[in-house]
């Protein structure tokens, strides 16, 4: 990625630091300086994406998690960044290369607002003869969800529950997983152009990212 903050590479192939990334990403007592929404999607992307991509893609995103904690409008600003995303650049991606619909594919890369997205995935979940992976209804699902969380995201306050039930009212880790879920249908269908497709879902991330930085 031409944009992506400067690391110092390379990346060394080990996968440990990744275990332990993946570890604290799905830990309950989230730190307090990390960003609920981009360690949500973070921790996702870290199950669909492959043990050997981890070092090269995902790593280097990753280390700048901790200090993107920031205000409820810019944790909703970056989930809505997230769905929005996934459907103008994954879900058109499958639209031109699975599918072969570059109608719908020119379409998904200019939706403006999330409710624009919602409508459109569900219209091709409607006229497509089938739903490559789920790539559209994971689309559908992650956009409503948004949706939804533009309504409370200035009241909600999020509290880990003990018992480990979800909690209606948190729309975070249904944007964020299936977003990723979009993700994972589209390289499942798209054999052959994996390392795009993993490539893309990380920029999205470090696009999320910068949203809270000067």
């Amino acid at each position: 990625m031409s944009d992506a903050f400067p690391l110092p590479r390379p990346v060394p192939p080990d996968l440990e630091p990744m275990r332990a990334i993946g570890a604290a990403c799905c830990a309950d007592d989230l730190p307090a300086s990390m960003s609920r929404v981009l360690k949500h999607y973070a921790w996702q992307l870290y199950d669909v994406i492959p043990d050997e991509m981890r070092p090269e893609l995902l790593a280097p995103i990753v280390m700048y998690l901790p200090g993107t904690a920031s205000t409820r409008e810019m944790e909703f600003r970056r989930a809505e960044y997230i769905a929005l995303e996934t459907v103008r650049r994954i879900n058109a991606y499958v639209c031109r290369h699975v599918m072969e619909q570059e109608d719908w594919a020119t379409r998904c890369e200019a939706v403006g607002t999330v409710r624009e997205a919602w409508l459109l995935v569900q219209e091709i979940q409607a006229a497509a003869a089938r739903d490559p992976n789920g790539v559209a209804g994971n689309a559908e699902v992650a956009t409503h969800r948004a949706l939804l969380y533009a309504d409370n995201y200035e009241t909600f306050i999020y509290t880990a529950l003990d018992d480990g039930l979800l909690d209606y009212y948190d729309y975070v880790p249904t944007v964020c997983g299936n977003s990723a879920n979009v993700v994972l249908g589209a390289r499942n269908a798209c054999r052959g152009r994996e390392v795009e497709v993993h490539t893309t879902a990380v920029s999205i991330l470090d696009g999320a990212i910068r949203l809270g930085r000067p």
